[in-house]
């Protein structure tokens, strides 16, 4: 037998079937309000949305980031609806990257590319791992880790209160294409302390006897002739024998 399944409607009271008709009809209030109070995970499980539903399973409920993860797990962006004005930045981002390049790889990364101080604020405040700027100077603080920044079209100066790249290192942050303020360089390793045992040849010394024995040359025998008394001999000093 066919199993009913749960009903959600959205955008002006629309039921939607599969999750192409919830991003046509998204409606933020209407969203949040199943998501609260459980029809939108259940929504999910009854067409087998399995990997969704279990997302938004995990949110809490009086998470103040739970909008943006409710979106995140139904695969919606999220300034589109809840913050417009974001939205509207990175479509100005995205004019000002195609007048000044063509290249398609750094125009679709204009949601996470910062021209100023302010557009890198808001990337930080979103938790963003990988910000891409694109400016003449910008300040990255030391204390948020596990982030990448690149320059693009330029390299800008970045301020960082950072001691030595040691530190950027076990903060796991990377900074690519873009100057560093000076600081102390990475110290190499140290060399690995050699351990003598008394007892035992090392395997180095007997190689290197070894190699210095194969060089010696054979010492080669000497053989004398004993001398001729004298009269004893022919003309050439040698006893003629009738040879």
């Amino acid at each position: 037998m066919r199993k009913q399944k749960a009903e959600m409607k959205l955008k002006d009271g629309v039921a939607v079937r599969d999750l192409e008709e919830l991003e046509r009809a998204f409606d933020p209030d209407a969203i949040m309000n199943h998501f609260r109070s459980g029809q939108l995970e259940e929504w999910l499980r009854d067409r087998y949305y399995d990997d969704e539903a279990d997302a938004i399973s995990a949110i809490a409920k009086d998470d103040p980031n739970a909008a943006r993860k409710v979106c995140a797990a139904l695969g919606v962006a999220y300034e589109d609806h809840f913050d417009k004005e974001f939205a509207a930045r990175i479509r100005e981002k995205r004019k000002q990257l195609q007048e000044m390049t063509s290249d398609v790889s750094i125009i679709e990364n204009a949601r996470n590319t910062a021209f100023n101080q302010q557009d890198l604020a808001d990337l930080l405040d979103l938790d963003e791992p990988v910000i891409y700027l694109c400016g003449k100077k910008f300040t990255v603080p030391i204390r948020l880790e596990n982030k990448r920044y690149i320059g693009v079209l330029g390299t800008p100066q970045i301020k960082i209160r950072a001691d030595s790249e040691d530190e950027l290192k076990r903060k796991h942050i990377v900074i690519e294409n873009c100057q560093l303020p000076p600081m102390k360089k990475s110290e190499p390793p140290p060399a690995p302390v050699e351990t003598r045992n008394s007892g035992a040849i090392s395997s180095a010394f007997i190689a290197a006897v070894q190699e210095a024995s194969s060089r010696r040359q054979p010492t080669q025998k000497r053989f004398f002739k004993p001398a001729t008394p004298p009269g004893t001999g022919n003309r050439f000093g040698s006893k003629n024998f009738g040879w």
